[in-house]
């Protein structure tokens, strides 16, 4: 029988590495690997469903699950994850010393429903008492024009958000005082030249993140894997153990569960989804 053929489109992580170099073959699979950067994979996906198969934005898929939108159905494997704590900039004669100084702040970031700024919006609401409403909302680039969001976001009336105009750049608007905060999954420039104007609200992030992972066993799901619907065949799901990068649904439930939390709290998506409407069920036609 001739191997199904399926292109898969993701970054070059190293758990992908024995895939993309042919140590590892999916059985009665001939798969053909496209590596991309996620800043490009996932317009392609989400815009034009390019590919078989993808990496893909949780937060994204997530709240098209939730909006009864989705072209695709997910295997509960997550390609990344990472903590955020290190993410949040603020601007160092702003006033900000504690997240709960967040409140009534002007917050730059590049992209509202980002699974990064989700996880940073959310781990903030629960763990600080600051939610999204509580701040005002700048999106646009840190140097360059804004990107469109990835999905429409359908925001709640409460959220005070604005889109920068053609030449603003956050950076600029955080270095004239214009801002108070970035929350930015990309290192800004004016942190890396090591500038006055700008700190972590974390300076010891990976202390703060360890306390939060045994507090609340949540390791933050930043990309799980899609395959579209038109090419979904199933597969029997196989069972992982608890390691650090476990697969599955329950060693990653807390992890999930947050995300879609995550989208319906901050009014991404119209109700509240459980982790199992993430996946097929394993007896699904």
């Amino acid at each position: 029988m001739t191997d199904l053929r399926l292109t898969l489109a993701c970054n070059d992580y190293d758990r992908c590495r024995p895939l993309i170099d042919g140590r590892v073959k999916a059985e009665g699979i001939a798969l053909d690997i496209t590596i991309l950067k996620p800043r490009e994979l996932f317009p392609r996906m989400l815009d034009h469903q390019e590919f078989h198969a993808s990496e893909l934005s949780l937060g994204s898929y997530a709240s098209l699950v939730a909006r009864d939108a989705s072209p695709f159905v997910a295997i509960p494997v997550a390609l990344s994850k990472i903590f955020r704590h290190s993410c949040i900039y603020v601007r160092t004669g702003a006033g900000i010393a504690t997240p709960q100084e967040l409140k009534g702040k002007r917050v730059g970031t590049t992209q509202y429903g980002a699974t990064a700024i989700l996880t940073i919006k959310g781990m903030l609401q629960d763990e600080y008492g600051v939610a999204p409403r509580d701040l005002s909302w700048f999106i646009g680039g840190l140097n360059t024009p804004a990107e469109k969001p990835l999905i429409a976001l359908n925001l709640a009336k409460d959220i005070d958000l604005q889109f920068l105009s053609s030449g603003q750049t956050l950076e600029a608007m955080l270095e004239r005082g214009e801002i108070d905060a970035l929350f930015s999954i990309y290192f800004p420039k004016l942190f890396l030249e090591g500038s006055p104007r700008i700190a972590r609200l974390f300076p010891d992030f990976k202390r703060v993140e360890q306390d939060y992972y045994r507090r609340t066993r949540i390791f933050p799901i930043m990309h799980t894997v899609v395959i579209r619907k038109d090419v979904y065949r199933e597969e029997n799901r196989r069972i992982f153990g608890d390691d650090f990068w476990a697969y599955g649904l329950e060693a990653n439930r807390p992890s999930w569960d947050a995300l879609c939390r995550y989208v319906h709290e901050q009014g991404l998506a119209p109700r509240r989804i459980a982790p199992e409407e993430l996946f097929v069920p394993v007896d699904a036609p």
